[in-house]
């Protein structure tokens, strides 16, 4: 189903808000770079799918799990920067995004293949 403009601008502003809540005030252990990549949001905003791309690729699974570990606290860090912008608090699933990693696998792949020439008969 397409999203509304109301369920987009609201994943925007989680995404904004986020990306600087894992900048400046959530930090994790190991301190991998966290970039908030796609936030999506049910059509009555009460939940948000929030994926998150992270940088080196081999600590993903585990800044995931530690995001989970701090979902209360970034839920209530969330809920004072937005709070007189929404009515319901949505909750927050973090999800891994794995685009890049996938990306890299298939120019590796289509780099190892060689295209012979056509030859002119």
């Amino acid at each position: 189903m397409k999203e509304s403009n109301r369920q987009k601008k609201f994943g925007k502003l989680l995404q904004k808000e986020l990306s600087e809540i894992f900048q400046r005030e959530v930090l994790l252990e190991g301190a991998p770079m966290l970039t908030v990549t796609v936030v999506r949001a049910t059509p009555d905003l009460r939940m948000a799918r929030i994926f998150i791309s992270v940088f080196p690729d081999d600590k993903g699974p585990a800044a995931i799990l530690e995001v989970e570990k701090k979902n209360r606290e970034i839920r209530h860090t969330l809920s004072q920067r937005i709070k007189t912008q929404v009515r319901y608090m949505p909750e927050l699933n973090f999800f891994l995004d794995d685009t890049l990693i996938e990306v890299e696998k298939m120019e590796g792949l289509l780099g190892s293949i060689r295209i012979k020439p056509a030859t002119e008969e």
